[in-house]
């Protein structure tokens, strides 16, 4: 599997993220301030210039209000079509 942060997969979960924050009606300053982040570690993983582990890709929709399974969900019929 292509570990880069421009691979397809890592382009979906990028745009799936900024989707969830935006519908969650949060900007990056603010999602950041409620995860305990500068809004530069946001910024980074909304460009595809950082990576985003696990434990930050909950923590993140958490904060966003969003519903993990169906995320995760949504992130592996887009994996596995």
């Amino acid at each position: 599997m292509n570990k880069t942060v421009h691979s397809p997969e890592s382009q979906a979960l990028v745009a799936q993220l900024k989707r969830i924050r935006r519908d969650s009606g949060l900007n990056q300053r603010q999602l950041a301030d409620k995860l305990g982040w500068q809004q530069s570690k946001l910024a980074k993983i909304e460009i595809g210039e950082r990576r985003i582990d696990l434990i930050e890709y909950l923590r993140l929709l958490e904060a966003a209000g969003a519903d993990a399974r169906d995320c995760v969900d949504e992130i592996i019929n887009l994996l596995t079509s």
